[in-house]
């Protein structure tokens, strides 16, 4: 996401600020690497496991986490959330 691409009118109001914390499903590849990247944020078991399994390497992990999250880009983030921070609570499946 590139913030360099928002309009110079644009309106950051305190709601968009508040961070908010929620528990949900994160399958997440290269976990705690440089390269980490997560293919899911939510709390639909199915889709969560679709976007597991379309992982072809084995570097991959699916768990239940308490997920901080902001609101702030997702007006230009197709609708999702930005994750400022996460606690594993369960591993649910995890790539060997």
């Amino acid at each position: 996401m590139d913030i360099t691409k928002l309009s110079p009118d644009t309106i950051i109001t305190d709601e968009m600020l508040d961070a908010q914390q929620g528990e949900r499903i994160l399958v997440m590849e290269h976990q705690g690497t440089t390269y980490q990247s997560t293919r899911y944020n939510g709390i639909i078991e199915l889709e969560a496991y679709r976007a597991y399994h379309n992982i072809k390497h084995k570097d991959k992990i699916m768990v239940n986490a308490m997920v901080t999250y902001s609101d702030l880009f997702k007006p230009i983030a197709n609708g999702k959330e930005f994750i400022l921070d996460y606690e594993i609570l369960e591993i649910i499946e995890k790539g060997m």
